[in-house]
Formats: structure tokens, C-alpha cells, sequence
């Protein structure tokens, strides 16, 4: 729509501007997704910092793996009886 407006304005197009006009909207997106990625980066830290998050450790992933043979070995009994 605003493109068929210009071009009844007057206003030229060719392909250079057309093809930086492009780049421009790519590069807004791109840096808008960066800049919110390390926003979350820092956001998770600070918690981390905060005591609001729970920072996991090797211990909670073997207790994490531990509780999931448990449970797989109870659905198993389940399934048996």
C-alpha cells in the first residue's frame, strides 16, 4: 500500500534501494533478537545472583536421572500387576 502510494508521488524505485531498504528490516529484526536474547542472559543471572533462581549442579542432574529410573522402573511394576 505506502509503496503504490510513492510510486503515484513520483518517487523512483530501483533495486539498490529496494535491496537496502531489505537489508535495513533484516538488520532491525536481527538486533532486535539479540539485544532481547542478552537481556534474558542477563535477567537469568541476576536471579541466579539473587537466590531467585536455582543454579543446577552435577548432584541435581544425577538425582534427576536417579528419579526418573525410579519412576521408570514403577511404571514397569505397574504395567506387570
Amino acid at each position: 500500500m505506502e509503496r503504490k502510494a510513492q510510486i503515484a508521488q513520483g518517487v523512483e524505485f530501483d533495486e539498490k534501494t529496494e535491496r537496502e531498504n531489505a537489508v535495513l528490516v533484516i538488520q532491525k529484526y536481527y538486533r532486535g533478537y539479540k539485544g532481547r536474547e542478552k537481556v534474558d542472559q542477563l535477567r537469568q543471572e541476576e536471579f541466579e545472583f539473587l537466590g531467585m533462581k536455582k543454579v543446577e549442579t552435577e548432584k541435581d542432574k544425577e538425582e534427576g536421572k536417579s528419579y526418573e529410573n525410579m519412576r521408570m522402573k514403577r511404571i514397569i511394576m505397574q504395567k506387570e500387576n
